[in-house]
């Protein structure tokens, strides 16, 4: 399924729209930065372009409260993160979706809320390496009006001449590495945890499935009362969104890109959330 005719539609009709990018684009264009990568999505003719890690270091925040009260219920509780993952819960452990699944929205549906609640005359176009992420635009709960793909941005930046390695821009609000981090495996399960640190919480001891085999693993193993954690994070793609079926470069290029240009990132979570305000934002699907 594909939606750029009707996102292309709308731009050149002047629709405002703001594009929403998943934290697995840094590093998706050769050489371009972050920042250059977000001016020339915001070329195509968006009106602003904002990282969804913002919107991960909300949900890693919530997260973790949820998780503490689980805790302390001695039950272990899931990601709600990756779309894939919560449908294969859904669909063959319904009593885990039910009982142990979190139910904080995905970064994608968090950040997307807090723009329309904001702007309700906006469209919100997500951005990002997952095909799921479609199906999840199309929930009942859903804030996003179109989801595209690395790939098909790409297409719309070279129909009109753009290499965001030759755009000239500058860092603007930045979230934290932990949000941005939500890209690799692992990544989401390390925030909740250091949400855990920056309250001065019990530490929670984090599970990682990495890929579908091992998350129904982890899921049976939940379900018979063996499960060894406090948190399980299950991601579909081996790897993490950084090897979605949507991606540009190779997980490892951009695992390492990404890297190179996080050094010097100092930010808390605690600091990201405060300084781009959630309040009053729904943050949960029921």
């Amino acid at each position: 399924m594909s939606w750029v005719v009707p996102v292309v539609s709308l731009l050149k009709m002047g629709t405002p729209m703001y594009a929403i990018v998943a934290p697995a684009i840094q590093g998706q264009f050769d050489s371009a930065t972050l920042p250059q990568i977000k001016k020339s999505i915001e070329l195509l003719g968006f009106e602003k372009v904002y990282e969804v890690a913002l919107g991960a270091d909300a949900v890693a925040w919530e997260e973790q409260a949820e998780l503490a009260e689980k805790m302390e219920a001695g039950v272990p509780m899931t990601t709600s993160c990756c779309p894939a993952f919560v449908n294969l819960a859904k669909m063959h452990f319904p009593k885990i979706y039910e009982n142990n699944m979190s139910t904080v929205v995905s970064p994608m549906m968090a950040l997307a809320r807090k723009l329309k609640k904001d702007h309700p005359d906006h469209g919100v176009i997500f951005i990002g390496p997952c095909l799921a992420k479609k199906q999840e635009a199309m929930e009942s709960f859903t804030a996003v009006d179109y989801v595209l793909t690395f790939e098909e941005v790409a297409a719309m930046m070279i129909a009109k001449h753009i290499n965001p390695a030759e755009v000239e821009a500058k860092e603007e609000d930045y979230p934290s590495i932990f949000g941005r981090n939500f890209a690799q495996g692992g990544g989401v399960g390390k925030a909740v945890a250091q949400v855990a640190k920056e309250k001065a919480m019990a530490a929670p001891v984090g599970v990682y499935a990495d890929g579908c085999m091992e998350c129904k693993k982890q899921l049976t193993l939940m379900k018979f009362g063996k499960f060894t954690g406090n948190i399980l994070e299950g991601m579909a793609c081996p790897g993490g969104c950084i090897a979605g079926p949507a991606v540009i470069e190779p997980p490892m290029v951009a695992k390492g890109r990404m890297a190179k240009e996080n050094i010097g990132n100092q930010k808390t979570i605690e600091e990201s959330v405060e300084s781009f305000d959630f309040t009053g934002v729904p943050m949960h699907r029921k």
